[in-house]
């Protein structure tokens, strides 16, 4: 009798770890395999509680955001442009609006700055070049609460491909307007995967960043709380009474047994003793609490990691451990703000950036850039060893004579300002400056003449000689240093000068020196 083979059944197998005989990975006995993520999307008023409620919530929204804007950024211009984009800056207050912009972002998932361009066309197009010197109005910083994003760009060839379409501001007092793309710079909390399939608390904005802290930040609060709860019970104090189950049902027994452990509470000192009848018994239960502090900082170290901040940081604290400074930990983290400032903040506030020059200006200068400022703060040892390499370069590049020395003067004069080595340099020098044009203006109009052209010589290189009027004063060649005749002190022939001539003389001479003396320094 031939043996019909049996049906083969077919099965899907994961590429986990599974063993039948101890049941790991298998449904129905182990019981990791049952779960499953979850999300719950946090509400608005949740967040709101949040924020207002708790302060690991708060610090885990706040610390990226003021440490991206707390240093700012560093324009590369002339002087005077520099001058021109810090007050536009200040005008605007962007910093300060920035920051909270970025806090609303990061609490509800979205936020934004409103470009205010003077028109009142906020559906169209915001076009640069019509931006004009102070044509930067205003910007206003709102939360994706107010400002409801459009269906998504599906046009490739749109700049704003993958960005709303448009964004409509709603306000209790005005009516709703259509804003134009261009015209926003939005900044999200945690980014969804895929805009078109995942949905958001706010659709076509982001996660807020609470919501993936969520867990850490409650387990935080509930350990705080639990201990905070065992503070009350760290000393019990237990008695012992004969019969109390059958006393306490009367009245007068509960008010003198009240009455009776409010004495002895009262007496318990140092310095009293506590009575107690020969047939009861007292005892104290005390609590330790050697391992809490160890489970307060597992927990808060883990609401440290997840919000990527390191707990000197988070916390504010001392690193832990033999010849621990925890500086490593800060650059780390420094140089993930420094490169979220790069990737994300700088393209984001192209054209806001844009607008600020052209608000400054007028127009776009080629030549103007920013950069920003490194947020690790140098000690003051580490200070005064990086000027004093500086130095040494600075004297290696004049002694090499390679570079025009004006370009490297005025080189280093801008080092020393940027670096705020010296207070006040720069008007110092702007004060120099004025002090020799003074002198300029103070001397005859040939001596001004003979100077001016020493120092256009002098910057085309030509071997220098003493002008004339410096050759005439000084006389012909001789006296003891040469070997020749000493030289009258009126400078040759002729009668002897009067005292007024003489102090004449010597003033033109003090003139002479300060404007050479000025130049050179110069």
């Amino acid at each position: 009798m031939n043996e019909q083979p049996r049906p083969t059944t077919a099965r899907w197998l994961g590429d986990s770890l599974a063993n039948l005989l101890t049941g790991m990975g298998i449904l129905g006995r182990d019981k990791g395999v049952s779960s499953r993520y979850v999300l719950n999307p946090l509400t608005r008023d949740q967040l709101d509680a949040a924020y207002r409620g708790d302060w690991v919530a708060r610090k885990a929204v706040n610390i990226p955001a003021y440490d991206a804007t707390r240093e700012w950024r560093s324009w590369q211009a002339d002087k005077g442009d520099i001058t021109l984009l810090e007050e536009e800056e200040k005008r605007l207050d962007i910093q300060r609006k920035l920051k909270r912009a970025m806090i609303l972002g990061r609490l509800y998932g979205g936020g934004a700055l409103l470009i205010g361009a003077g028109d009142t066309q906020w559906d169209q197009e915001l076009v640069l070049d019509s931006v004009g010197k102070g044509g930067l109005r205003y910007l206003h910083y709102v939360s994706c609460n107010v400002l409801a994003a459009d269906e998504l760009e599906s046009d490739v060839e749109s700049p704003y491909f993958g960005l709303p379409k448009s964004y409509e501001l709603t306000s209790q007092k005005q009516a709703v307007m259509n804003i134009h793309p261009s015209r926003v710079v939005r900044f999200l909390g945690s980014e969804v995967p895929d805009p078109e399939l995942s949905s958001a608390i706010v659709s076509g904005w982001g996660d807020s960043v609470i919501q993936v802290l969520d867990e850490a930040i409650k387990n935080v609060g509930t350990v705080s709380q639990g201990v905070a709860q065992l503070i009350n019970e760290a000393k019990l104090d237990v008695i012992k009474l004969q019969q109390l189950d059958e006393m306490v049902s009367t009245a007068e027994y509960r008010d003198n047994l009240s009455l009776r452990m409010q004495v002895m509470n009262t007496m318990k000192s140092m310095w009293g003793v506590t009575l107690l009848d020969m047939r009861d018994e007292w005892d104290r239960k005390q609590i330790t609490f050697a391992e809490l502090p160890d489970i307060m900082q597992m927990y808060l170290l883990i609401a440290s990691g997840a919000s990527d901040i390191p707990v000197t940081r988070f916390l504010g604290q001392s690193p832990a451990g033999m010849n621990a400074t925890g500086e490593s930990d800060i650059r780390n983290y420094y140089d993930r703000v420094r490169a979220d400032q790069t990737t994300e903040l700088t393209p984001t506030m192209h054209i806001l950036d844009e607008c600020i020059v052209r608000s400054a200006f007028g127009s776009r200068p080629d030549d103007v850039w920013y950069e920003w400022r490194p947020l690790w703060a140098m000690s003051e040892n580490e200070k005064a060893d990086v000027a004093y390499k500086k130095a040494q370069a600075f004297k290696i590049d004049v002694d090499t004579a390679l570079i025009d020395e004006n370009a490297l003067r005025e080189g280093r004069e801008n080092q020393l300002i940027e670096d705020g080595f010296y207070p006040g340099f720069e008007q110092a020098l702007e004060e120099a400056e004025a002090a020799r044009e003074q002198a300029l203006n103070e001397l005859d109009p040939e001596v001004r003449a003979q100077a001016e052209q020493h120092e256009l010589e002098k910057k085309a290189g030509v071997p220098q000689l003493p002008p004339p009027s410096m050759q005439q004063q000084a006389g012909p060649p001789g006296g003891p240093d040469t070997g020749g005749p000493p030289r009258p002190r009126n400078g040759g022939g002729g009668p002897p000068r009067t005292a007024d001539a003489r102090k004449k003389l010597r003033r033109g001479k003090r003139k002479q020196r300060a404007t050479y003396t000025s130049k050179t320094k110069a």
